[in-house]
């Protein structure tokens, strides 16, 4: 008798094989554009400084601000003067600008005519300039004869260490280092707009 043999049977597991999900994550890219900024510069026009003298001669004509007076060698003294009727103003401490370094700048001159805003008009002799005038004693207004001081004429912007007031901005003043003289007033006018060479 055959027997059919019975085999135990194998049943094969199956396999499972489970790959592991590969993630990939793209990191994002981000371009940021510069913002452009134009910034427009600011036009500035500085406006000129109002003129307070002017100056002319065979050289030219300067105008003249405040602010270029102030900025040139500035001469300091005493000065007074002495009116027609014999009274007397005392010296008093005046800064100014040398008259002849004005007239310097346009060229030179013998003599120099300086108007007032007015229109009052003195003409200042080369003598006058080089400093030779009538010089009197303050206290008793009789001439001196033998001054040995020594006089420079100016346009003035400042006495006794303020502004002019009502004789300015600028007038003319003949100084000398000491208060021991004044002078004749028709020559120190007052208000002074221009100088012109002559």
């Amino acid at each position: 008798m055959t027997t059919a043999s019975t085999a135990p049977s194998t049943t094969a597991k199956p396999t499972t094989t489970t790959a592991k999900p590969t993630t990939t994550t793209a990191k994002p890219t981000t371009t940021t554009a510069k913002p452009t900024t134009t910034t427009a510069k600011p036009t500035t026009t500085t406006a000129k400084a109002a003129v307070v003298l002017t100056v002319s001669g065979p050289g030219g004509t300067e105008e003249l601000s405040m602010a270029d007076l102030k900025g040139m060698s500035a001469v300091s003294g005493y000065g007074g003067w002495k009116n027609q009727l014999g009274n007397i103003t005392a010296p008093m401490a005046w800064k100014g600008v040398s008259v002849n370094a004005l007239l310097d700048l346009v060229g030179g001159g013998g003599s120099a005519r300086v108007v007032a805003s007015d229109g009052y008009e003195a003409t200042l002799s080369g003598a006058e300039l080089s400093g030779q005038m009538n010089v009197y004693d303050p206290a008793t207004g009789e001439a001196i004869s033998s001054f040995s001081g020594s006089l420079r004429v100016i346009v003035a912007y400042a006495k006794n260490g303020s502004g002019l007031g009502g004789e300015g901005p600028l007038r003319i003043a003949f100084v000398s280092p000491e208060k021991d003289q004044v002078t004749d007033s028709d020559q120190w006018v007052k208000n002074v707009v221009s100088i012109k060479a002559r």
